[in-house]
């Protein structure tokens, strides 16, 4: 297998414009078919062109379609010349078990949007690393389609895309640390994304490099102690090494057998050891906010009395 090198090149990240035309896979898992139609209705009203192959879905015992053709159609979307963006209807499982077959692919030109979260992180990872790409971290198509986000993820979410405002700021992180709470501006580019995914990659060539980087995280269903299992893994494998800082987005779900969680102490406990500032970042991931993240893209990260997390754009 030939696997590519590390691109150290940070390229811009592309945006949308009305008339552009929009790629939609399911690398991972299936959605209900219904979903295909609202999900392009959608777009429509956004003033965006939307392609789904004919065979997104098929019988397959774990994914969306066979590794086989769920990569045929990750290909063809990131090297056609007829869309400007790639975007994911949902996470699930099953998109790592495409990048072998995907590091064995030229870097193509020009750069596309890719767009998705969860499952997705391991194609963020893979694009940010071996070609350079900027990527956004942002909503699935489904759960924009089920209505199940606040309207301001949508509204700055568009307002990305189209490239509507030259910054866009999060603000009220909450510090969680003495790094943290110490006034210092960061200036660097944010990587990471879904927990698990990330400890997943582990070992493999799109592993995440977070030197001189902002880690960002979040996850779902995950209760403490295997939250505090993979932090202690990032650790011990040196994940945190030489890293700017540590977001810490939200963990949904997550109780134990007596309903109650332990997940916030956890945090707390495990932030406290660290080295580096670490912040709570609410509002992205799996809940009701699911706010747009610009990965490897420049982006400053204010700690202090007033954190906050600012992309130019």
């Amino acid at each position: 297998m030939i696997l590519q090198r590390e691109v150290k090149q940070l390229k811009k990240m592309s945006y949308l414009k009305k008339g552009d035309v929009v790629d939609i896979i399911a690398p991972a898992s299936r959605c209900e078919e219904s979903i295909l139609n609202q999900t392009q209705d959608i777009l429509s009203t956004w003033g965006l062109h939307s392609r789904i192959a004919a065979n997104i879905f098929a019988d397959d015992l774990l994914c969306a379609n066979t590794d086989e053709n769920r990569f045929q159609q990750l290909k063809e979307a990131l090297l056609n010349n007829i869309s400007q963006a790639v975007w994911c209807i949902r996470g699930g499982y099953g998109s790592a078990r495409l990048m072998p077959a995907l590091a064995k692919i030229k870097i193509p030109s020009p750069q596309k949007l890719f767009i998705g979260f969860s499952d997705a992180t391991v194609i963020h990872l893979f694009l940010q690393k071996c070609w350079g790409w900027s990527t956004l971290h942002g909503p699935s198509l489904r759960q924009i389609a089920l209505n199940t986000l606040q309207e301001d993820s949508i509204q700055n979410l568009k307002k990305i895309l189209f490239q509507e405002v030259n910054s866009f700021c999060l603000e009220n992180l909450k510090p969680l640390n003495q790094f943290a709470k110490k006034e210092s501006i960061i200036r660097s580019v944010v990587t990471g994304g879904n927990l698990s995914i990330i400890q997943t990659s582990i070992g493999t060539p799109w592993q995440m490099n977070a030197i001189e980087k902002i880690i960002l995280i979040e996850d779902v269903n995950e209760p403490a102690y295997r939250i505090d299992r993979m932090l202690t893994h990032f650790s011990q494998a040196n994940l945190f090494e030489k890293a700017k800082a540590l977001l810490i987005g939200d963990l949904t779900g997550g109780k134990e057998s007596d309903e109650q969680s332990s997940i916030e102490q956890t945090l707390q406990q495990f932030s406290e050891k660290m080295p580096i500032p670490v912040l709570r970042i609410n509002g992205v991931g799996h809940g009701k906010s699911n706010q747009p993240i610009i990965l490897n893209h420049a982006v400053t990260l204010k700690t202090g009395l007033a954190c906050s997390l600012r992309f130019d754009i």
